[in-house]
Formats: C-alpha cells, sequence, structure tokens
C-alpha cells in the first residue's frame, strides 16, 4: 500500500509522501517523509496517525515498525507520541527501530 500526495515543484517536493508496506507475517512497515516546510505544524502526527488507524480497521491486529536515522529527533518524539518503543539499534548506530503493537 502506498500512499503519497507529491507535487513537483522547481524539482523540489512540496507535499509529504507515507508509505507502510504490509508483510506476509501482518506487520506494517511504515516510512514516510515530511519537508522542512511542514514541520512542527502537527500533519506527520495526523497523516500517520489516519494511516495507522486505516490499517487497523482493513487489516484488524498489527504489528507497526519504523527505523529512523538516530539524529531524526523530530522523527522519534513522532513515534513515540503514537505509542512506539525502541526494539533495536543497528551495529553502527546509525538507525533506530522502533516497534508499536
Amino acid at each position: 500500500m502506498l500512499i503519497h500526495c507529491q507535487k513537483r515543484k522547481k524539482d523540489l517536493w512540496t507535499r509529504p509522501v507515507l508509505q507502510a508496506t504490509i508483510t506476509v507475517d501482518n506487520s506494517a512497515i511504515l516510512g514516510y517523509v515530511f519537508f522542512p516546510n511542514l514541520w512542527a505544524k502537527g500533519y506527520a502526527r495526523e497523516a500517520v496517525k489516519c494511516m495507522i488507524n486505516y490499517l487497523v480497521e482493513t487489516y484488524q491486529n498489527m504489528d507497526f515498525r519504523a527505523d529512523v536515522n538516530i539524529q531524526n529527533y523530530r522523527s522519534i518524539a513522532l513515534l513515540h507520541n503514537l505509542g512506539f518503543v525502541q526494539s533495536k539499534q543497528d551495529e553502527f548506530n546509525h538507525e533506530v527501530q522502533y516497534r508499536k503493537l
């Protein structure tokens, strides 16, 4: 499943991109990109929460996962706010995995 709305404006993406990859074990790997013009306005929280609600309604019991760069404090805060917890960190300390059961 890919949910996206993108628009090119002078070679810059101006709208967010959200994606959920559904695996065979009924897990969803979430991905999203929000650009600086949309930061700190609540759009990411609202959009990701809406996507999670849609997936739960559609697929019932789901396990959610998101991999985040360790320095992406905004995304980590967003995931914490949505009930995700850290599940593991890569061996090079570049990415952290968060899960929501």
